[in-house]
Protein backbone atom coordinates (compact mmCIF):
# COMPACT_ATOMS: atom_id res chain seq x y z
CA UNK A 1 0.00 0.00 0.00
CA UNK A 2 1.36 3.42 -0.89
CA UNK A 3 1.51 6.35 1.50
CA UNK A 4 -0.78 8.35 -0.82
CA UNK A 5 -3.53 5.72 -0.53
CA UNK A 6 -3.17 5.55 3.26
CA UNK A 7 -3.23 9.36 3.58
CA UNK A 8 -6.32 9.61 1.32
CA UNK A 9 -8.23 7.15 3.50
CA UNK A 10 -7.17 8.76 6.79
CA UNK A 11 -7.75 12.28 5.50
CA UNK A 12 -11.38 11.47 4.69
CA UNK A 13 -11.85 10.05 8.20
CA UNK A 14 -10.11 12.97 9.93
CA UNK A 15 -11.08 15.90 7.66
CA UNK A 16 -13.60 17.37 10.12
CA UNK A 17 -11.04 17.36 12.95
CA UNK A 18 -8.25 18.71 10.76
CA UNK A 19 -10.41 21.58 9.52
CA UNK A 20 -11.54 22.46 13.06
CA UNK A 21 -7.93 22.48 14.22
CA UNK A 22 -6.83 24.70 11.32
CA UNK A 23 -9.61 27.23 12.04
CA UNK A 24 -8.60 27.63 15.68
CA UNK A 25 -5.06 26.49 16.34
CA UNK A 26 -4.68 26.03 20.11
CA UNK A 27 -2.04 28.03 22.00
CA UNK A 28 -0.21 26.86 25.07
CA UNK A 29 -1.45 28.51 28.29
CA UNK A 30 2.00 30.00 28.91
CA UNK A 31 2.07 31.63 25.47
CA UNK A 32 -1.50 32.90 25.84
CA UNK A 33 -0.74 34.42 29.25
CA UNK A 34 2.46 36.09 28.05
CA UNK A 35 0.62 37.53 25.02
CA UNK A 36 -2.22 38.78 27.23
CA UNK A 37 0.05 40.19 29.97
CA UNK A 38 3.47 40.69 28.35
CA UNK A 39 4.81 43.22 30.86
CA UNK A 40 3.16 42.03 34.05
CA UNK A 41 3.34 38.22 34.09
CA UNK A 42 6.53 36.93 35.72
CA UNK A 43 7.27 33.29 36.50
CA UNK A 44 9.30 32.55 39.63
CA UNK A 45 11.92 29.84 39.94
CA UNK A 46 10.52 26.34 40.50
CA UNK A 47 10.40 24.85 43.99
CA UNK A 48 10.42 21.12 44.77
CA UNK A 49 7.66 20.08 47.20
CA UNK A 50 8.12 17.54 49.98
CA UNK A 51 6.55 14.82 47.82
CA UNK A 52 8.94 15.44 44.92
CA UNK A 53 6.65 17.46 42.68
CA UNK A 54 7.51 20.88 41.25
CA UNK A 55 5.66 24.08 42.16
CA UNK A 56 5.84 27.20 39.98
CA UNK A 57 4.34 30.58 40.83
CA UNK A 58 3.39 33.23 38.30
CA UNK A 59 2.86 36.78 39.53
CA UNK A 60 0.63 39.00 37.42
CA UNK A 61 0.96 42.57 38.65
CA UNK A 62 -2.38 43.92 39.82
CA UNK A 63 -4.16 40.60 39.26
CA UNK A 64 -2.64 38.15 41.70
CA UNK A 65 -0.25 35.30 42.26
CA UNK A 66 -1.03 31.82 40.90
CA UNK A 67 0.61 28.47 41.61
CA UNK A 68 0.81 25.35 39.54
CA UNK A 69 2.09 21.94 40.61
CA UNK A 70 3.24 19.12 38.36
CA UNK A 71 5.68 16.27 38.03
CA UNK A 72 8.07 18.54 36.08
CA UNK A 73 8.72 22.24 35.46
CA UNK A 74 6.87 22.41 32.15
CA UNK A 75 3.66 20.92 33.57
CA UNK A 76 3.79 23.08 36.70
CA UNK A 77 4.39 26.25 34.65
CA UNK A 78 1.47 25.39 32.36
CA UNK A 79 -0.80 24.74 35.36
CA UNK A 80 0.11 28.10 36.91
CA UNK A 81 -0.59 29.87 33.60
CA UNK A 82 -3.98 28.10 33.33
CA UNK A 83 -4.99 29.32 36.81
CA UNK A 84 -3.89 32.86 35.97
CA UNK A 85 -5.79 32.88 32.67
CA UNK A 86 -8.92 31.49 34.31
CA UNK A 87 -8.86 34.22 36.94
CA UNK A 88 -8.05 37.04 34.51
CA UNK A 89 -10.77 35.99 32.07
CA UNK A 90 -13.33 35.63 34.88
CA UNK A 91 -12.53 39.14 36.12
CA UNK A 92 -12.74 40.60 32.62
CA UNK A 93 -16.19 39.10 32.13
CA UNK A 94 -17.31 40.33 35.55
CA UNK A 95 -16.01 43.84 34.83
CA UNK A 96 -17.65 43.89 31.38
CA UNK A 97 -20.94 42.63 32.82
CA UNK A 98 -20.79 45.35 35.47
CA UNK A 99 -20.14 48.06 32.86
CA UNK A 100 -23.14 46.96 30.78
CA UNK A 101 -25.46 46.67 33.77
CA UNK A 102 -24.95 50.30 34.86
Amino acid sequence: MSLDVVWTVYYRMMKRHIDAFIEKIPKSPVRELLELEPETAKFEKPVRTFDGKIRVTVNVVGKGSFQGIGRNYRIAKSAAAKWALKSIKANVHTANDYMYMH
